[in-house]
């Protein structure tokens, strides 16, 4: 949008006759071009939202220590081998 408000001023530029409105001019493009232009990107630091996603964990109780539990859990009841929840009537 304000790219296209420069070129816009631009052509105003090069058909006013007056160095003074010209001026103006100039510096309605200047600002238009300055808003124009993207803000730098700051690259994002895993280690840092790792490190926050870890002290979460362990607050709520799920940190590394505790997972362990989960993995060696072997369960109770049937498991079903054959991948389908239903049984087959004939």
């Amino acid at each position: 949008m304000y790219r296209r408000a420069a070129e816009r001023w631009a052509k105003v530029m090069v058909q006013l006759s007056d160095d003074q409105k010209r001026k103006v001019a100039a510096q309605k493009r200047a600002e238009c071009l300055r808003k124009a232009r993207r803000t730098p990107v700051s690259p994002v630091n895993l280690t840092e939202i790792k490190q926050a996603v870890n002290r979460l964990h362990s607050e709520l109780g799920m940190g590394f220590e505790e997972r362990r539990v989960f993995r060696r859990y072997k369960g109770t009841g049937e498991q079903n081998t054959s991948g389908n929840a239903r049984s087959k009537k004939c």
